[in-house]
């Protein structure tokens, strides 16, 4: 009687948690379907789970398609009862500290793009220029505008070849020249526009400097929006 009773029990235990596990699964399938259209939605392009990393995160993760996949940033081992409030400053520094990295993986790649003189600018006026005729894929600019350093006749003078629609600053300082340049990112170049708050490095190159999508000739590059304007 005894044994009949531990086998009986044990397929139902088993059984039991076959049933758990399935409903886990389930559940697990409808929050990343949930996930996968908020994010394609909102176009999220960063992504933090928060759960039990030896259980529920490795679950989530596995009904991740690739896209999702390479959208998280981080995972933080958070029970389901953590309040909102240490939700929130959790993640905020899971994405300081991501950020953190990107900036400085960022400004390295831009370092070396810039010396070995490949698809790199640096400086106001180189990065103004290109700017100007669209080459620029990414611009890096430092977040605190006091870390911006240039020489206001070279600036001036770039600003005056590349003028194309009578917006040239009447005052240079250094806040006007980084709204100079994310305008021209944006109407210009249709380029991504990075601030980077640890901006030690990139100080180096007077606190700004881009991607470029391509090099052209310094014969061709006297502005190509000017030239386009004339109807050239």
């Amino acid at each position: 009687m005894k044994t009949k009773h531990t086998k009986v029990g044990g397929w139902s235990q088993a059984r039991y948690q076959r049933h758990v596990e399935n409903y886990h699964l389930q559940h697990a399938k409808e929050v990343v379907d949930n996930l996968e259209r908020i994010v394609r939605d909102e176009n999220i392009e960063q992504i933090i789970l928060a759960g039990d990393e030896a259980k529920v995160i490795p679950l989530l993760r596995e009904q991740m398609s690739k896209m999702l996949e390479e959208k998280v940033i981080d995972a933080l081992s958070l029970g389901i009862d953590t309040p909102e409030h240490e939700l929130l400053e959790e993640s905020l520094t899971a994405f300081r500290r991501h950020d953190s990295l990107t900036d400085m993986e960022k400004v390295e790649r831009l370092l070396n793009e810039y010396r070995a003189d490949d698809l790199g600018v640096a400086g106001v006026p180189d990065t103004l220029a290109a700017l100007s005729n669209g080459q620029v894929e990414e611009v890096l600019i430092a977040a605190k505008a006091e870390s911006i350093q240039f020489d206001k006749e070279e600036v001036e003078k770039i600003l005056k070849l590349y003028d194309v629609d009578g917006a040239v600053p009447e005052e240079l300082d250094q806040r006007t020249v980084a709204d100079e340049l994310v305008r021209r990112a944006n109407v210009l170049s249709s380029a991504r526009v990075t601030f980077i708050e640890d901006s030690t490095r990139l100080e180096r190159l007077g606190g700004v400097g881009a991607f470029l999508r391509y090099r052209i000739s310094e014969e061709n590059a006297v502005p190509r929006a000017k030239a386009e304007r004339s109807g050239r």
